[in-house]
């Protein structure tokens, strides 16, 4: 398939976890058009091209070990709009993002990375007043990342970039001997 609608599998008449769904549709078309209406989402890994209607958004629930949209190498967004909801503030350097690109436990190989990213005009508003987690998190060997002019609402962190590594169980606490950075990251006009 090219083109794939939410429409096309009903989940805008659900208000549950569209999670899955949307993976699967991930897996078979190259873009994927988010039709108007608002879909739950938790760990989304994400690699195609989304495209969003004016009034299509992404909630998420996230906890202290999950995202919203895991960004892999290729992914583009336009217009994407997410409900970020941080149900538990995250405990570690690897959670609590509404879309996180790379990862803060990352191998010993420098080919392990995620790039060629572009997200066009995000809208994140956080939903929470009581928990705070992040509307971008870009971490570890993540490369060639554009974002363009994001608007981030709300009690939470705009754009986090940093290292990945070693990092055992105990989070930062663990003994790290190795350490990737992002690098050729693009923020053009964001507003908070």
């Amino acid at each position: 398939f090219n083109i794939l609608k939410t429409d096309d599998f009903g989940l805008n008449l659900r208000n549950d976890d569209v999670t899955a769904t949307l993976q699967l549709m991930d897996s078979l078309a190259n873009v994927i058009f988010i039709n108007d209406g608002v879909y739950t989402i938790d760990n989304l890994i994400a690699s195609k091209r989304y495209e969003f209607s004016n009034d299509a958004w992404f909630r998420t629930n996230t906890k202290t070990n999950s995202n919203g949209v895991l960004a892999k190498s290729g992914l583009t967004m336009i217009r994407p709009k997410f409900k970020h909801n941080v149900l538990q503030t995250p405990m570690d350097g690897d959670y609590g993002s509404a879309i996180r690109i790379g990862t803060y436990r990352q191998p010993n190989d420098i080919n392990v990375s995620v790039n060629n990213v572009n997200i066009f005009e995000p809208i994140i508003e956080h939903i929470n007043s009581v928990n705070a987690g992040q509307s971008f998190e870009i971490l570890g060997n993540a490369f060639d990342i554009t974002i363009t002019r994001p608007k981030m609402t709300g009690k939470g962190f705009g754009i986090i970039a940093h290292w990945g590594g070693d990092v055992g169980n105990n989070g930062h606490g663990s003994n790290i001997t190795y350490s990737y950075h992002p690098h050729n990251i693009t923020i053009i006009n964001p507003k908070f």
